[in-house]
């Protein structure tokens, strides 16, 4: 089994800085993160919850 390495998953993509994630929740079949980097404003991931032991 590979590990991987998910410990920049959440950060800013354009300048690399982790944000601060202000909401986690689930809806339906999904995972729903959004977080705000301070230079670059907001953006959300959506996870399928059977995958949510790959990302979390």
């Amino acid at each position: 089994m590979v590990d991987l390495d998910y410990s920049r998953a959440f950060s800013c993509p354009k300048c690399g800085e982790i944000g601060n994630i202000y909401l986690v929740k689930v809806a339906g079949n999904k995972i729903i993160i959004k977080q705000r980097c301070p230079t670059h404003g907001g953006r959300a991931f959506k996870i399928p919850l059977k995958d949510k032991d790959k990302y979390i």
